[in-house]
């Protein structure tokens, strides 16, 4: 396998972090190769077997897709009607690495479900993909079980490693190994930039929906996205912005991704449908097929498509579901920033930074927009991509850069302008430190 820097790096940091720690966690953004980092890790540790959770099918067989791909293994699936026959009782033998649900293993009136068919010293590595859900109690039952194992090595692996309910990771995780953030990637030419364009709506008054968890209450914010106005005061600028841009629309409940879908197609005939957790999975395959086919050109979800799902012909997302939750916000815009697919393998074989994000700019794929409604937010501090983007900005930069853009009232290329405001806050910074010392000098 041909691994770009920061897969190396974040491979050597992980072995690094496992001489002094059992835990450790890496952080990369969608798009940038997750699976492709641990199947590296993987193939250092063999011949000790490996165990993959994750929590949704989709997750589970493109894991066993990737990895089977890039190292030749035979990778076992533990889940439903699948199984993933070990040896009993020996080290080796089988499937090199089992792929499983955590549904799957802890399901059953014990908690344990089919772990019982596994014993813990059968692994020597249990890695943990989605790992911000690994603080929730099925996760802790099947760390706790596996960890029987004394020379049991933990990997978590995610892009977005804060949580909306703030439970703390370092309760599973005793380090991070690596961290690379969405804005490292852009300018290193892995993923495109980001352009981000506010539409004022006037109906659209948030001030009075709750937080709950750490997020807008759903049943309030449904309330408030539901109403007539407010659908046609999204969908309407959509139209107008997308042209002929393939879309992701991200609702807040089933109600206003079906009504969106159905203006939508009331203006343009045929151009939409929408899917939910509920949509049967022949109905959702055949609907993303025909989104990945360009047979449809908007497609409206209520939470299925914000992990696992690896479209790199989405060009716009549209948040007709704000949030106060990072994690959440940079999941639902992830599904946009990969480039092309034609050209995402020759990126692999060019030597700088320059000269990738030169093939992006000239591709058909340029960059993605992120549309955001604005209206009266109250109290409530909503996500932006500058709050993805900014992780290494101030805030004072990223509140800048925010303000700036929704005066501008065009789409705007976020990283340039959380670089601009940067630039412009510690110059402003400087100038008051400067300010403040001849004040002193007068004093004395």
């Amino acid at each position: 396998m041909k691994f770009r820097h920061y897969q190396r790096d974040a491979i050597d940091a992980v072995f690094q972090q496992w001489q002094d720690v059992r835990s450790t966690l890496v952080v990369m953004p969608t798009g940038t190769g997750k699976t492709m980092t641990f199947a590296g890790i993987l193939q250092r540790v063999f011949p000790r077997r490996a165990l993959v959770l994750a929590h949704r099918e989709e997750l589970i067989f493109q894991a066993q897709a990737k990895i089977e791909q890039m190292t030749g293994w035979n990778v076992g699936i533990e889940m439903g009607d699948l199984r993933a026959d070990l040896p009993e009782g020996h080290l080796f033998g089988g499937p090199q690495v089992v792929v499983s649900t955590i549904q799957t293993q802890t399901a059953g009136g014990d908690g344990l479900g089919r772990m019982s068919r596994f014993l813990p010293s059968q692994f020597g590595v249990l890695v943990i993909d989605e790992s911000h859900h690994a603080p929730a109690d099925s996760y802790r039952r099947v760390i706790d079980y596996y960890g029987q194992n004394p020379d049991l090595k933990i990997l978590g692996v995610t892009a977005t490693p804060d949580r909306a309910d703030e439970e703390a990771l370092g309760q599973v995780f005793e380090s991070v190994a690596y961290d690379y953030e969405i804005l490292d990637a852009i300018h290193d030419g892995w993923l495109v930039p980001v352009n981000q364009k506010f539409v004022v709506v006037q109906g659209l008054d948030f001030s009075h929906v709750r937080t709950t968890a750490g997020d807008l209450n759903g049943a309030d914010l449904a309330g408030v996205m539901e109403e007539e106005a407010n659908l046609h005061g999204v969908v309407g600028p959509t139209l107008e912005i997308i042209g002929t841009r393939r879309t992701l629309v991200f609702a807040a409940s089933v109600a206003q991704a079906e009504r969106m879908s159905e203006v939508f197609n009331r203006h343009k005939p045929g151009c939409s449908a929408w899917i939910c957790g509920k949509t049967p999975k022949d109905n959702r395959r055949a609907v993303l097929r025909d989104f990945s086919d360009g047979k449809l050109q908007v497609v409206c979800n209520v939470g299925v498509l914000t992990e696992g799902f690896d479209n790199p012909g989405v060009e716009v997302i549209v948040m007709a579901r704000p949030t106060k939750s990072r994690s959440l916000y940079a999941q639902m815009a992830g599904r946009a920033i990969r480039p092309a697919d034609e050209i995402a393998h020759d990126l692999n074989d060019l030597e700088t930074s320059g000269e990738r994000r030169a093939m992006i700019a000239a591709s058909r794929k340029p960059g993605c927009l992120i549309v955001d409604f604005v209206g009266n937010s109250g109290k409530h501090k909503l996500i932006t991509t500058a709050d993805i983007l900014g992780g290494k900005v101030s805030e004072r930069a990223i509140d800048l850069a925010v303000r700036k853009a929704k005066e501008n009232g065009e789409a705007v290329r976020m990283d340039e302008a959380l670089d601009a405001a940067e630039t412009e806050v510690q110059a402003a910074e400087k100038a008051e430190a400067m300010r403040r010392a001849r004040l002193t000098a007068r004093t004395k």
